[in-house]
């Protein structure tokens, strides 16, 4: 969805409303934004405060929005998904998770058991690993660190469920599905999520993202993360943000022991 103010060629997908003295500018959306892929406002290079100050580059601010729940049919596919969650700050690091994510079809309602997902130390390589290593089988037999980032959601025959703790985790996540042609729009009311060891806190993560059948007729999705705060200890180290990325694996290869979330913890009314 493409909304643009310009002074030339007029307004497109919104109307604007540019107050001059008070340097800001309204945009009256004519249709309701996407839920799901990501979101940025472009400024161009060139503009002029009314203080004479001339902005020289393109500017690109990532945004999102405040949505609720709203009960309608949903279409979305249930089942045990392999999730990334790369975080771009406080700290760059890579989360890896399988999910069982639940939907009530009839009101689009969302509760998902998101666990830690550790690579699979049984598998074995054609050369022995050393004891420091595990066995990468994807994109290629290699010996590797346990942790080592996964290249992408489709290395997910690489990794196991790891729930209990201190080295395990996993989390309860509720939110709403809204169906969008043939892509399901997610998004997440906050929650946290706790590691023991080491210790970290994140408080207030949401996840939006949209889910969609490829041409390989496999669903994967896309979306961002936002966090209010992580914590190492007990110190704060600023509030989170980055991508997230997931497949859904077929039903007959889904590893054992994939927890799933209570079955009285179906769907909150309200969102991020």
């Amino acid at each position: 969805m493409l909304v643009r103010r310009d002074p030339l060629e007029g307004d497109l997908g919104a109307v604007a409303d540019v107050d001059a003295a008070a340097g800001r500018v309204t945009l009256t959306l004519d249709s309701a934004l996407p839920v799901g892929p990501k979101l940025v406002l472009l400024v161009e290079g060139g503009l002029r405060s009314p203080s004479g100050t001339i902005s020289r580059f393109r500017v690109r601010v990532p945004f999102s929005y405040v949505v609720k729940c709203v009960e309608q049919p949903s279409a979305f596919a249930v089942g045990t998904y392999f999730v990334l969650l790369d975080v771009e700050q406080p700290l760059g690091t890579q989360i890896q998770l399988l999910a069982y994510i639940d939907v009530d079809p009839n009101t689009g309602a969302l509760t998902g058991q998101f666990t830690n997902a550790d690579r699979n130390v049984e598998q074995k390589c054609p050369s022995a690993c050393p004891s420091t290593d595990v066995c990468r089988l994807l994109p290629a037999p290699e010996c590797v660190a346990p942790s080592t980032r996964a290249g992408s959601v489709d290395e997910w025959p690489d990794f196991v469920p790891n729930a209990p703790p201190p080295t395990g985790y996993s989390f309860l996540v509720q939110g709403c599905a809204v169906d969008d042609g043939a892509a399901s729009g997610v998004f997440t009311a906050p929650t946290t999520m706790v590691v023991e060891s080491p210790r970290v806190t994140v408080e207030g993560l949401t996840m939006t993202a949209s889910f969609a059948p490829g041409a390989d007729g496999v669903i994967r999705a896309t979306g961002s993360l936002t966090a209010d705060v992580v914590r190492l200890g007990t110190n704060p180290l600023g509030a989170g943000k980055g991508s997230m990325s997931a497949v859904r694996l077929p039903d007959d290869r889904v590893p054992p022991n994939v927890p799933r979330p209570p079955a009285d913890a179906r769907g909150p009314d309200a969102g991020p």
